[in-house]
């Protein structure tokens, strides 16, 4: 057990290492870079302030490489979702500016409609008038 001294959490560097091989004689003693999300760890810890900080982080050669097959392949879909995302994005901002146009028109030609004095439908002629416009 530690006991509480002048040294803070943040001095106290836990050991990390690697179990593996025959009879122990793979492990490896590793910095904390070597912890990543998904790793699979048995942690020795202490009391310290009242909180509990982790004096040794021991995990598996095997665990630690399906982390990182896990890692590499969580990072690959994350980047065609980046992909896919930046590529809806650009498809957003060419339909708003469309929609921003949606008043603006191409004047070609104007034509005049009349219609029969109480009537909504236009007569055989007004038809002929307004398609040779």
């Amino acid at each position: 057990m530690m006991a509480a001294s002048a040294a803070s959490p943040s001095t106290l560097k836990p050991k990390s290492g690697t179990r593996g091989g025959f009879l122990g004689i793979g492990n490896k003693s590793l910095d904390q870079s070597a912890l990543i999300n998904g790793l699979t760890v048995v942690v020795k810890t202490s009391q310290f302030g009242g909180g509990l900080i982790a004096n040794e982080v021991r995990f598996t050669s095997d665990d630690a490489q399906i982390a990182r097959m896990i890692r590499g392949g969580t990072q690959q879909q994350f980047g065609e979702q980046g992909a896919a995302i930046q590529a809806n994005a650009a498809a957003t901002e060419a339909l708003r500016g469309r929609l921003g146009d949606i008043d603006k028109y191409n004047l070609k030609g104007t034509t005049n409609v009349y219609f029969d004095t109480g009537k909504s439908v236009l007569s055989p002629g007004a038809k002929a008038e307004l398609c040779s416009a």
